[in-house]
């Protein structure tokens, strides 16, 4: 049970809405920001997470939808476009910041925000405080999270919470990123030196080219680009979400035992930071197809064609989720 929460209790009775049938929601998402509840959470740690949520209409029993970032994003990532999207669609739909990213707490005296065991731990802790299963959606460094979700690899672990469903999109795979920098590193050298860099340094807070180069295509609008940079920066991480050197210890993550969910692995086709042989790793890793998203970067639900992400999502969740 959730401890000392600071928003509505959660209840996810919601509403079905057919997508043709939605108010504009490009519309909607320009005041998203400012207009979107930003509430928080206490574990029972005592840590405090952020928490952005958006009710569905009452009346039907569609499934939650939990969205959880990766590496130098926040809940924020989600609030703009998607949690809006879907809202519209009928959905309850929340997403969270894991420990030390956005306006979520870390442990006092801690470095970073903790393992993608411990991360896991507190996913699991926010999804037994929900009605119902949800259908986890997970980006980059957080689908790896969701990975680990899954699995057990320790004595001491729990049985988690079962999911509905589960999307990874853009997600790290189970053996980590060191593949596909590798291969950039070998096909693209002067890239893969601009990404290292940008990583370490974080050059992507100061510069738009770089920001651009690391999240989003090129076409992009500058004004949009200004906007998210603006957002990276003010949301900036804490801490570390993870320490690299213990992350890279615990990996390849083991195939989960049984997993009685539908699973959907995406990749964008212009992403610089998980290339498609780690997309098609993954989907492996699930015994899936990866669904490979024409013109779109890594931060697919931000980027200038988000909708299409967003829509084959949608068609995903209505047809391999709510139909299985």
């Amino acid at each position: 049970m959730l401890l000392g929460l600071h928003c509505p209790t959660f209840g996810w009775q919601v509403a079905s809405a057919s997508s043709h049938q939605r108010s504009d929601v490009q519309h909607i998402c320009r005041a998203t920001l400012q207009s979107l509840p930003a509430t928080s959470l206490r574990l029972r740690s005592g840590v405090i997470l952020e928490v952005c949520r958006l009710q569905g209409p009452k009346g039907n029993n569609l499934p939650p939808l939990l969205f959880l970032h990766g590496s130098y994003h926040a809940a924020w990532c989600w609030q703009d476009k998607f949690l809006p999207y879907f809202n519209e669609a009928g959905f309850d739909v929340t997403a969270i910041s894991l420990r030390g990213q956005g306006r979520s707490e870390v442990a006092p005296g801690q470095k970073d925000g903790g393992t993608i065991r411990s991360h896991a731990d507190d996913l699991a802790e926010v999804i037994s405080g929900m009605d119902q299963q949800p259908i986890l959606i997970s980006h980059s460094l957080g689908g790896l999270v969701a990975q680990r979700y899954v699995v057990r690899m320790e004595a001491d672990e729990k049985e988690r919470p079962a999911l509905r469903g589960l999307a990874l999109l853009c997600s790290m795979p189970p053996s980590g990123n060191n593949g596909t920098a590798g291969r950039i590193m070998r096909t693209t050298p002067l890239l893969g030196a601009r990404l290292t860099w940008g990583f370490i340094t974080k050059s992507f807070l100061r510069s738009q080219t770089a920001c651009k180069e690391m999240f989003f295509c090129d076409d992009m609008p500058e004004a949009e680009l200004a906007r998210y940079q603006q957002l990276f920066r003010t949301q900036a991480a804490k801490v570390p979400v993870v320490d690299v050197r213990s992350l890279n210890s615990n990996l390849p993550l083991p195939k989960p035992d049984s997993l009685a969910c539908p699973v959907l692995v995406v990749g964008s086709s212009n992403d610089r930071i998980v290339d498609e042989a780690g997309v098609r790793e993954t989907a492996a890793h699930f015994g899936s197809q990866p669904l490979m998203l024409p013109d779109l970067a890594h931060d697919l639900m931000l980027d200038t064609r988000w909708r299409s992400a967003a829509q084959r999502l949608e068609d995903w969740i209505l047809k391999s989720v709510l139909k299985a």
